[in-house]
């Protein structure tokens, strides 16, 4: 998930701001759980804006469950409405397809490009 390494950036309980300049948006997250290598629980929250009135308040976790000779990833979004979980579902589908590169060796190109790409398949 993150390089033991980086965890030391990410303390639990300390307010962190994301801006994307191509979406004009701010989001801000709190890191709730922290046991490295196994989770990572945070605040994900989106101040409302035109596409978006309500803004977003939810609370995602990423966790490695071990089953048997296998590693799971588990991953919860909680607090999504229907249609924000549509609109998030091409971008989590993205950072797994990029996950997944990252395991692999392989190279990853342009995340936005394959957003795009797959964003008609989650059609509300």
């Amino acid at each position: 998930m993150v390089h033991a390494a980086g965890f030391h950036r990410w303390p639990i309980g300390r307010f962190h701001r994301v801006r994307q300049r191509q979406r004009k948006a701010t989001r801000h997250w709190t890191n709730l759980g922290l046991e490295p290598p196994r989770l990572l629980e945070y605040e994900w929250k989106v101040k409302p804006r035109r596409e978006m009135p309500s803004g977003e308040d939810t609370i995602v976790r990423w966790e490695l469950l071990r089953e048997g000779p296998e590693t799971v990833l588990m991953l919860t979004h909680r607090n999504l409405t229907q249609g924000k979980a549509f609109g998030a579902a091409p971008f989590i589908h993205v950072v797994l397809e990029c996950l997944g590169a990252h395991l692999d060796g392989r190279p990853f190109q342009d995340f936005g490009r394959r957003v795009a790409e797959i964003q008609t398949q989650y059609a509300a």
